[in-house]
Parts: C-alpha cells; structure tokens; sequence
C-alpha cells in the first residue's frame, strides 16, 4: 500500500519552476518600435488538496524584471486551479466540488509515467484551450533519457487576466477601453481613410496569439523537465478574420533555468530512490515477518509439547491420591 503513493502525484507537492529570458513590448516614445527587457517567470504548482487519486492543484505564474529587486512585486500574476488526476496527471473532478479551469481534458504540467509519442495534448492557458503536441525525438539530459514534443499554435486570446492587462494598456494609449481605437488615430498614422470608412468613429481592437514551444519530457516519470516558448501577442485592428494590421503589444521568449532543469532532474531520481528502496524492503520485511512467525509458532508448538508431557506424568500420582484419599474416606466410616 505504500509503494503507489509514491508512484504517483505526491498530496504535499509543492515545487517552483523558472524561466528567464525578454519581453519586448512598444515603446511609449515610438509606436513603431519595441523595448525589450529582461524577465523571469516563476511558475509554482502547489497540491491543495487530495481526494483519493483526485487532487485539486493550484498554478501561480508570476513574471518579474531582472535584476530583481527584494520584496519586488511582479510585473503580473495569474492563478489558476485544476483538477488533476493524481495517476494520469490529466484531468478529473476537484475535490469537494471545487470551482477549476476546464482544462479541456489535457495534461497541465506532466504526463503519466511512460508517456506515450501520440495524442498528447497541453492545456495552453493563453489560448485557453488543448493544444496538440508533436513527437519530434529523444535526447539526453544528465544521463536521463527525454522525450522531446512541438507545438505551434495561433488564435485569439483567452486568458481573460492577460487580455485585462493588455486592454488596459491600449485604452490607456489610445483613450479608450482597449476593445477599439479612434479611427482619427490611425489615419494620422498613416492608415488609408478608404479602409477605415466602413468602421465608422471607432475601429474594433482583437488580441491576439502566435506561439511556439519545444518540451523536454522525462521518458520513465513523465515530468516535464525543460521548456522552451515564444510568444507573440498583437493587437489585430479591423475585422478579426481579416484584420488591417496587427500590431505587437508583448514578444516573450522564455527557456527554463539550468537551475530549474537541474532540481527537476534531482526531484525525479529522489522519488525513484525512495520508490526503488520501498520495493526493496517491502517484500525483505515481508519475508522476515514470515520468518519470524514461522519461528514463533515452533515456539509455541515445542512449549505445548513440553506442557502435555508434564500433564501425562503427574496423571498417575493425581489418581493415587485420590484413591488414597477414598481409601481414608471408606476406613473413616468404617
């Protein structure tokens, strides 16, 4: 019973992943050009509580400017919750009916053990959906083999907490509430008044999403080692499907820290050792309460023999006594 508690998502897991890498987003000063600085993403993955094989698990991402200040406060924050099956590691009912993501039937930050090269899917929570992920080969990090998967995916975006943030930003710059710009504005940027006739005062603002990402998978535990993603998020001007220009409003490229690589490397064979140590001495221990109760019942059986044998000695003299004591009996009433 101890072996499988260990062989699946541990109830007090509670770990921190780190990305770094640039976020490039417009200049204040020059619409038309970018300023990129760099960053770091902490993403933590916290059980918060267990069910049986169900656990609801919380998701923090925080992204932070480097060099980081002590006590600095992120650039943003996003929280979700999930409902993961603690033996697949997809998707199942929180405990206690608690309000989560819909992840869409996909993986959140693992796979099973031994994951299979088809059908895997991520639950992609800019785009607020499963993405398909892709085969594309081994390789070898710290002497542990590692399955590599491709993703590149497009579309609007759905993380309402991002696309709050970005609105923001636009309406800010261009007065509005970020769903839409004057089109006064973008004539005198140049845009042709002919294009923008047919919108009227205020042209309709869509964001959306360009991304691409390379994952490391442990090929025995299915632990997500290393990533690596690029991001491209635009602000689509015009008709959604058929937009006049997209404008980008935040290009990130991120890469796990050796670090991070490092403690999921370190992580993965701890649990092996203890998963390894508890098969071992499972059946030892096992076989030693055999042995001893082997032991114990010879025991008891040699120290029951011993008591019959003195049993059947004393038998004759208790008879003679007795006798003796009716003979005394017999002359008494004589």
């Amino acid at each position: 019973m101890v072996t499988p508690a260990l062989d699946k998502l541990p109830a007090d897991t509670d770990r921190t992943a780190t990305m770094s890498g640039t976020m490039q987003t417009p200049n204040p000063s020059d619409s038309s050009a970018m300023v990129s600085q760099s960053i770091e993403l902490e993403r933590t993955v916290k059980v918060d509580k267990v069910v049986g094989d169900d656990a609801l698990v919380g998701m923090t991402t925080r992204t932070f400017t480097v060099p980081r200040g002590e006590g600095e406060k992120p650039l943003s924050e996003t929280a979700l919750r999930f409902g993961i099956d603690r033996k697949t590691y997809g998707q199942a009912s929180p405990p206690g009916g608690a309000e989560v993501t819909d992840q869409k039937g996909a993986s959140v930050f693992a796979f099973a053990p031994h994951p299979s090269h088809d059908d895997a899917t991520l639950y992609d929570s800019t785009l607020a959906k499963a993405v398909s992920l892709k085969f594309s080969g081994t390789k070898e990090i710290s002497g542990r083999k590692m399955l590599t998967f491709k993703t590149a995916n497009a579309g609007r975006v759905g993380d309402e907490a991002m696309a709050a943030r970005l609105r923001a930003a636009l309406g800010k710059k261009f007065g509005t509430d970020g769903t839409s710009v004057p089109a006064a504005v973008l004539e005198k940027q140049g845009m042709p008044a002919a294009a923008l006739k047919s919108f009227g005062q205020s042209v309709p603002v869509s964001l959306v999403v360009a991304s691409d990402a390379t994952i490391d998978v442990d090929a025995e535990r299915g632990n997500f080692v290393s990533l690596e993603q690029n991001m491209t998020v635009s602000a689509a001007i015009g008709d959604p499907s058929r937009p006049l220009v997209r404008t980008p409003v935040q290009i990130l490229n991120l890469t796990s820290t050796e670090a991070t690589v490092a403690d999921g490397i370190a992580a993965i064979e701890d649990g092996e050792s203890k998963l390894s140590l508890v098969r071992l001495w499972i059946p030892l221990a096992l076989g030693l309460l055999g042995l001893i109760l082997v032991a114990v019942g010879a025991l008891l059986w040699r120290r029951g023999g011993a008591v019959g044998a003195g049993s059947g000695d004393r038998g004759p003299a208790s008879a003679g006594a007795s006798e003796s004591a009716a003979e005394r009996v017999g002359s008494l009433s004589d």
